[in-house]
């Protein structure tokens, strides 16, 4: 109990970090959503090389730890740019908290005696059902947050892997946590496909639907302007 509760906070922290670092991103103007992507991207690739070499040795890991966290912020950045929406910083808090609360319920479920010998299947179980239910709430909801948590989501499942591992000592759990970040990659993809996809799929599609929530009474089209999975939201002129 006291390793899940330890790396529940620890996720937290990361999260946090990277929502810290989304919301200040936000500052800047003029930026475009691919190049908040691949800024993100290249941090990612010097957090790799120096985990590397980093062995199970705290300090570099905790560079790596924070490089990685960062790089998910220019990631979420990117996602909010290209989808032309916004969070507030205790918005993102809040869901860095629900993110973590998330994780010490799948790992506090995975020791129960009936599962504890079947994590696979488990696991597996757990992937499907969080990305059904994560696509239903995308698509039955109209707020600008689900799609965050999502991606939180991801990085969270890739922290139970972690634990799973049954590391031998704090500087091997750190570790592993470590490497689990990189699941960032990951998340970096999805937001890439759906980017493109909505790019190659726009066409003429139009709405009345507001930044965010949508306009009161919209007529929304069926490439669902007003839902979480939308890029830059327009009103119909």
């Amino acid at each position: 109990m006291k390793k899940t509760l330890v790396v529940s906070a620890v996720s937290f922290g990361f999260l946090l970090l990277c929502s810290l670092s989304a919301y200040l991103l936000g500052g800047i103007s003029g930026v475009d959503g691919w190049v908040m992507l691949l800024i993100g991207l290249v941090i990612l690739l010097v957090s790799g090389a120096i985990a590397v070499f980093s062995g199970e040795r705290i300090v570099p890991n905790a560079i790596c730890f924070v490089l990685s966290s960062v790089a998910l912020g220019f990631c979420i950045r990117a996602w909010y740019i290209l989808r032309g929406i916004d969070n507030e910083l205790y918005t993102m808090a809040l869901v860095s908290l629900c993110a973590a609360i998330y994780l010490f319920v799948l790992y506090s479920l995975s020791r129960l005696p009936g599962i504890r010998n079947h994590r696979a299947i488990y696991t597996a179980a757990v992937l499907v059902l969080s990305g059904a239910a994560y696509l239903v709430a995308v698509l039955l909801t109209r707020t600008t947050y689900v799609s965050t948590f999502g991606y939180y989501m991801l990085i969270e499942i890739a922290f139970l892997f972690a634990l799973y591992a049954e590391p031998v000592g704090k500087k091997s759990l750190f570790r592993y946590l470590t490497l689990s970040t990189y699941s960032i990659l990951g998340v970096a993809v999805i937001i890439a496909v759906i980017a493109l996809f909505a790019i190659l799929g726009d066409g003429d599609c139009d709405c009345d639907c507001d930044l965010s929530p949508c306009a009161e009474g919209a007529d929304c089209c069926d490439c669902f302007d007003c839902s979480d999975l939308n890029l830059k939201r327009k009103k119909k002129k």
